[in-house]
């Protein structure tokens, strides 16, 4: 038996339901009939159902060229109609819409210190008794090195 080139394709699995590009829109055209009879909107999972395959399948049909239009618009009219029903409904399927194209629902709220007057209650605050003037001159020892501190104290002592 000779052996298959590499490149040849073999043909496995299970036929094809749609053999062409017109058995697909037919079918879609159909579905979409019995949509507007039974008002239901439109899903990838009903042509599925509808039309004996899995989900998979249509896809599977995406990534063949000569479906891949058919396949691509019906995906389109889909979010469509979903983003119609979103912006025309009474709930709140336009915040998930909204969500979805990267807009947040969080809130940024910019405080500034201005008339603020903020006091802390502290048991047994050593510092409780300094003024803000102290308490300044306090915090930039803290932050000085130890040859600066001496520095000050030598000047303190004069």
């Amino acid at each position: 038996m000779p052996k298959k080139n590499a490149i040849e394709k073999q043909n496995v699995g299970r036929p094809r339901t749609f053999n062409t590009v017109k058995e697909l829109e037919a079918c879609i055209e159909l579905y979409k009939d019995y949509l507007k009879q039974t008002d239901k909107p439109p899903t990838i999972a009903g042509l599925a159902y509808y039309t004996g395959i899995s989900r998979q399948s249509i896809y599977n049909y995406k990534e063949r060229d000569e479906y891949f239009g058919t396949i691509k618009s019906l995906v389109d009219w889909i979010l469509m109609t979903y983003e119609e029903l979103a912006i025309t409904s009474s709930g709140g399927g336009i915040i998930f819409l909204l969500k979805n194209y990267g807009y947040t629902d969080k809130q940024e709220i910019q405080q500034t210190g201005k008339g603020i007057d903020v006091s802390i209650q502290w048991d047994n605050n050593p510092y409780s008794n300094l003024t803000e003037n102290e308490l300044r001159q306090l915090s930039t020892i803290k932050n000085m090195t130890d040859d600066e501190l001496e520095n000050e104290v030598q000047k303190f002592e004069r």
